[in-house]
């Protein structure tokens, strides 16, 4: 299979250290893999380069109204409503949420170190010392965010496959990608919604189960019993339901993909966070705002000289200044008046009895 070309002359040519056993970020200074708990000295390899395109995994969730529990999300969402994973309660889905995800994931992907300029360094701005996510890649697996209502975690890695977890081929055909893995000739096909690119431009592929597309699905139905009715997509035949994504027909032995919803819940068995993974073209929004020129701090000699003049002595530590307020303040004038009358009360009768001690 082929990938993409290098279309940005910055880009790193190196490829991600990933774990070999989920593809996610293997810590440089990291010893087990946070996802599959692999020995990273063992399973440490280098992922291949795909020139400006960026592979983040992602884990995303939103907290279910009925149960309380995290419902994991098996890629872009993108309905007005999700099943929960955990009790199977419909959620209301706002699909906004993804604008911030998908940026926040962008950042990560491009200015991960273990290199403190990230992915696609500058030339002429250093922003290693601004960089937030410069330890994800060096002491860190996963960092996350809030989006919304969804809690995103995300990390650097490439796709792996889904039968044998080997790091998988990219081929990129449009609004479709195409995977292949090396070790045992899985193929699977993906293809991004067009809806997605409203809420992240630069977003270039999704290897999700909510994406794919070359695949059956049992059919779901609710039943006038409230029940669901599981059924081949190829023969019609009933299927056993089982908390797998996939599942295989008894009569005509076809694979097919099992919805979320029709997976049974077992009783105090919670859903683990399910990884995912988008792709992003070129550097990000966070690293141009990084970049952008900021205007001189001022010496702290001159910094505290102006705030002296312009509030009188610091504080003790603890005690913060009153905010400053518009107009005349006629307390503190009083008391200002007052004090200033009782100095200068004292320095006279000081003065008197001093003139009345000369005299004896």
């Amino acid at each position: 299979m082929t990938s993409v070309s290098p279309s940005w002359s910055g880009a790193s040519p190196h490829g991600a250290a990933v774990c070999s056993g989920c593809g996610v970020v293997a810590p440089a200074r990291g010893t087990t893999c946070a996802v599959c708990r692999r020995a990273l000295a063992a399973s440490r390899v280098v992922a291949p380069p795909l020139g400006d395109v960026t592979w983040v995994a992602l884990r995303c969730a939103i907290t279910c109204r009925s149960c309380g529990f995290p419902s994991p999300l098996e890629g872009i969402e993108l309905d007005q409503g999700v099943d929960c994973a955990q009790c199977g309660s419909f959620q209301r889905f706002d699909k906004g949420d993804w604008r911030e995800a998908l940026a926040f994931a962008h950042a990560v992907g491009d200015l991960a170190g273990p290199r403190p300029e990230g992915r696609f360094p500058s030339a002429d701005v250093w922003i290693g010392e601004l960089n937030p996510h410069r330890a994800v890649g060096e002491t860190l697996t996963f960092t996350e965010a809030r989006a919304g209502k969804m809690h995103v975690e995300a990390a650097p890695g490439h796709p792996v496959c889904a039968r044998c977890a080997a790091l998988v081929e990219i081929q990129f055909l449009g609004m479709r990608l195409a995977t292949r893995c090396p070790r045992c000739a899985s193929t699977a096909q993906y293809e991004l919604p067009s809806e997605a690119l409203h809420h992240a431009g630069a977003l270039r592929a999704a290897v999700a189960s909510e994406q794919r597309v070359d695949r059956a699905v049992v059919r779901v139905q609710h039943t006038q019993a409230g029940l669901l009715s599981l059924t081949c997509p190829q023969c019609g035949a009933g299927v056993r339901p089982t908390d797998a994504q996939t599942v295989e027909c008894a009569y005509c032995k076809t694979v097919a993909f099992m919805p979320a919803r029709g997976r049974p819940r077992a009783g105090g068995r919670v859903v683990e966070p399910i990884v995912f993974w988008v792709a992003f073209q070129g550097p990000s929004p966070e690293r141009a705002a990084l970049e952008q020129p900021r205007a001189p701090k001022p010496p702290p000699a001159a910094a505290d000289k102006l705030h002296f003049l312009k509030r009188g002595l610091s504080p003790l530590p603890g005690i913060e200044l009153a905010p400053a307020r518009p107009g005349l303040d006629l307390r503190q004038l009083g008391l200002t008046t007052a004090l200033t009358l009782l100095a200068l009360g004292l320095g006279l009768a000081l003065l008197v009895l001093g003139s009345d001690a000369k005299l004896f």
